[in-house]
């Protein structure tokens, strides 16, 4: 070989060294921070928990603002209102058992063959 062909691939290799090194350092910086900080980004297990936490807290303060809005202790109980008819079932069956203890027994019987 000679010494012209020699310097011309010395060149060549010195012109091309230096977009390859920044070539190679610009793919090592893609692959090592750029695709894993995307890949944390739009990571599906964190995106639901982002939403669960938004959902939460817009609940929470919601039910803040109702509180705000409702006063807690002005709210009574009416208990004629308010009470179911279960008590009104239970005062109708001490009345049965108590005028008719022979249709109290056979309610009673019934009830418990009914539970089993």
């Amino acid at each position: 070989m000679s010494e012209d062909s020699l310097n011309l691939i010395v060149d060549l290799i010195e012109w091309l060294a230096a977009p390859l090194m920044y070539g190679v350092l610009l793919l090592l910086f893609f692959l090592f921070f750029v695709r894993p900080f995307f890949s944390y980004i739009f990571d599906p297990h964190r995106i639901a928990a982002q939403k669960s936490l938004e959902e939460k807290k817009r609940r929470a303060d919601a039910a803040l603002q109702f509180n705000e809005i409702v006063d807690l202790d002005d709210l009574t109980i009416d208990p004629d209102k308010d009470i179911p008819d279960i008590i009104t079932d239970d005062k109708k069956i001490e009345k049965l058992v108590s005028s008719d203890p022979d249709k109290g027994k056979d309610l009673v019987k019934q009830w418990l063959h009914s539970e089993k």
